[in-house]
């Protein structure tokens, strides 16, 4: 089964769905709201 994905995950929206209700003071939060913007920066 192949599953069609065509949400990009690099997008603000998807890192809010995923820290929904969750403590977002936390590291996590920031490294992924972040990690698009150190992905460009380190190619």
């Amino acid at each position: 089964m192949i599953i069609n994905i065509s949400t990009d995950l690099y997008k603000t929206s998807w890192t809010e769905l995923v820290f929904k209700n969750r403590n977002k003071a936390y590291g996590a939060y920031k490294l992924r709201a972040e990690s698009s913007s150190i992905t460009v920066r380190s190619i």
